[in-house]
């Protein structure tokens, strides 16, 4: 789901002022189930800025409550494309999406090679989401090592392969292990992998 966001000027967000929101205990608790409960993961719902956006409608008329192109033309508009949704956020995906210099205030060289990171590893992860709804198991897995390899900030991926190892102990119990061994090597920080691993006796 991409959600588009506007305003009278230029995005910017602010790190620390996110940081300092986000200690109220009870927006925390409410961010924690969509897993937004830090601040590079809010930060790194950013896909893509207006410069990209108008690029991307080229000629395309403009919406607006006088003129609701949107609503009076979909019916007609979608039947071109039998695209699955899916797909097409692989199209969006595949164009560049260069980050601008003007989007974030006070923050050092250091977060700012952690948001890239952030972004990288959540789009090699989304990759993979798209292979695996496309049934390309293959595809899919080296979608969600990647991320793990981009970020060390961005778990998606991690969590991913854990799943894919729990549901494969029974019918595929070496292969289980060796997901559980590799992430335990890849992730030491993160002990799910070697946890899971001894509770399944593998």
């Amino acid at each position: 789901m991409l959600g588009l966001v506007g305003g009278t000027g230029p995005l910017q967000l602010d790190p620390a002022l996110l940081e300092r929101r986000i200690t109220d205990p009870r927006l925390r608790e409410a961010l924690k189930p969509v897993a937004l409960g830090d601040v590079l993961p809010i930060a790194g719902c950013w896909f893509a800025d207006a410069a990209w956006l108008r690029d991307l409608a080229g000629e395309a008329r403009i919406n607006t409550d006088t003129h609701p192109i949107v609503l009076f033309e979909a019916p007609r508009t979608l039947t071109r494309f039998p695209v699955p949704g899916h797909r097409l956020l692989g199209q969006l995906l595949d164009r560049p999406r260069p980050v601008p210099s003007t989007l974030f205030t006070g923050i050092s060289p250091e977060w700012r090679r952690r948001f890239d990171d952030y972004l990288s590893a959540r789009d090699a992860y989304l990759c993979g989401v798209i292979a695996e709804v496309d049934g390309d198991a293959t595809q899919a897995e080296q979608g969600f090592w990647e991320s793990l390899r981009r970020s060390r900030d961005f778990t998606s991926g991690y969590a991913q392969l854990v799943s894919r190892a729990s549901a494969q102990a029974r019918t595929d119990p070496e292969k289980a292990r060796r997901i559980l061994d590799d992430l335990t090597t890849a992730r030491p920080d993160l002990k799910v992998a070697a946890e899971l691993r001894g509770r399944l006796g593998l």
